[in-house]
């Protein structure tokens, strides 16, 4: 099942109630979302551009070609099948974008 949420006002608890997140825009930058959606343990599914790219890793969730929809489709069953892949998101997120790093990479900057 697939729900499309619209609006969310508290993303921790849409989160915590889905499975994944697929993202699905062909060009993202940076990609909070993903991120965010790491951090609560819910690995992704994106397009492999932008930012997805640097983002999902590790078995943290799978990446597919831009524009292609049956391999997303691939790309989610794989990740549905994938009983680890909750804690290799959680995992990415711990590593890759700890929140104490990033103020201290951003003091060192300033």
């Amino acid at each position: 099942n697939v729900t499309f949420a619209g609006r969310v006002e508290d993303v921790n608890a849409a989160l915590a109630d889905a499975h994944l997140l697929l993202h699905c825009a062909d060009a993202e930058p940076y990609g909070l979302a993903l991120v965010e959606a790491l951090a609560a343990g819910r690995p992704v599914v994106a397009p492999a551009s932008g930012g997805p790219l640097e983002i999902v890793q590790d078995g943290a969730g799978r990446l597919y070609p831009p524009g292609d929809a049956g391999a997303a489709v691939e790309a989610i069953r794989a990740v549905l099948a994938d009983p680890q892949a909750p804690q290799a998101a959680r995992r990415r997120a711990e590593a890759a974008f700890d929140v104490n790093d990033s103020v201290r990479r951003l003091e060192a900057l300033l």
